[in-house]
């Protein structure tokens, strides 16, 4: 561990930077993943200052919400040390206990297409796929448009259109996604899911699905400005879009090498004033702007265009935005991979079953589905 890491991340602990959201807790399949992995730590001599780390014994006898506390405040810290190493022997760590609930030799098969996707995110923080075929986007629309959306920002759920003139996006409601036609097929691609956990260092856990509407002509809100997302230890996110998507049409813009710890340290600059402006500017500034994130990082943006059906995989812990489209709307669906069940809380979904092939996809799947066997009745 580093000198100045905390000797534990216990209930009563604060963390200044990030927010509280104690107020979530883990599905039940969550909690006993994140209370096995606990005493997975406690039993190895290897990683008993890791769970030191975590709390100990005493972490075991956490509820939900503070089990999902305790795992925020090591994410955050460890987002914040800049210390690729420490994270790489946290995945690690958690690799070996994905092991034991998978069973032996689960670490997949990295095709030669796959470990040419995991070399681009390795090094620039994405890599464009190839495209799903155009009516699975257009079924996938299709299917999202008719059910309810709703706009976080402004607490109101309603038919797509209902939202149109107070809000710039609509998001399709998570019990509803579940069902999505296709979602089982792309979600368990054998070659993004390679390529995934050829990323993450570990075996890869669906943490959520995600789908919205932004609309055409409004002004850039929340996640259009700069920012990056905090949603695990180790993460990515595979972005589909189901429209055309050119310049004016809302494209994922990212700051290339980003995501590396590494990178952001070497820009960091040395102590005193102006490493606390930088600290500040990175740690606290939740939406950033253009020009502060590109003379900070000295990185130009990359804006990622695409036909109906485009698939990028992002690992969005680098600075990026989705631009507001101009001319027509934009609809694009997102699939969340990690490695641990933390960003799985809040309550249990109403899914359907899904057959899993092998092992490795109903642990991938096992924490937003119900899985079977192939064959089970």
């Amino acid at each position: 561990m580093r000198p100045d890491a905390p000797s534990s991340l216990s209930p009563d602990k604060t963390d200044p930077v990030q927010p509280d959201f104690q107020t979530y807790w883990p599905t039940d399949r969550g909690y006993d993943w994140q209370v096995g992995l606990l005493r997975f730590l406690l039993s190895s001599d290897a990683y008993r200052d890791i769970a030191t780390f975590l709390g100990g014994e005493e972490a075991l006898k956490l509820s939900k919400p503070d089990m999902h506390g305790l795992h925020h405040r090591a994410i955050g810290f460890l987002h914040r040390s800049l210390d690729a190493r420490l994270r790489r022997r946290f995945v690690q760590a958690i690799a070996e206990y994905a092991e034991t609930c998978i069973g032996p030799g689960s670490a997949r098969p990295v095709p030669p297409e796959a470990e040419a996707i995991g070399r681009d995110i390795d090094r620039n923080g994405y890599a464009v796929l190839p495209a799903i075929p155009a009516d699975w986007a257009d079924e996938i629309r299709g299917y999202a448009a008719d059910t309810t959306m709703h706009n976080w920002a402004g607490d109101v759920e309603g038919p797509l259109e209902s939202l149109r003139a107070d809000h710039n996006l609509a998001i399709c409601r998570s019990a509803a996604l579940l069902t999505l036609p296709h979602i089982q097929a792309i979600a368990t691609d054998p070659v993004i899911g390679a390529a995934v956990e050829r990323h993450l260092g570990a075996p890869p856990i669906l943490l959520g699905t995600a789908l919205w509407c932004s609309f055409a002509g409004k002004q850039a809100r929340d996640a259009q400005f700069f920012h990056y997302d905090l949603d695990d230890y180790r993460f990515c996110k595979l972005f589909i879009y189901l429209t055309d998507v050119d310049e004016e049409g809302g494209p994922h813009v990212y700051l290339p090498r980003t995501h590396d710890p590494d990178y952001i340290a070497a820009c960091r600059p040395e102590p005193g004033p102006e490493r606390d402006t930088f600290d500040h500017w990175y740690f606290q500034d939740l939406r950033k702007q253009d020009a502060a994130a590109i003379r900070h990082l000295n990185q130009e943006p990359v804006t990622l265009t695409g036909a109906k059906g485009t698939r990028l995989l992002v690992n969005t812990e680098g600075i990026h935005k989705g631009l507001p489209p101009q001319k027509q709307d934009r609809w694009l669906l997102q699939l969340l991979f990690g490695v641990s069940h933390f960003t799985q809380w809040g309550g249990s979904f109403d899914a359907p079953v899904l057959d899993a092939a092998a092992p490795a996809e109903a642990y991938l799947l096992g924490g937003l589905f119900p899985t079977r066997a192939v064959g089970a009745g």
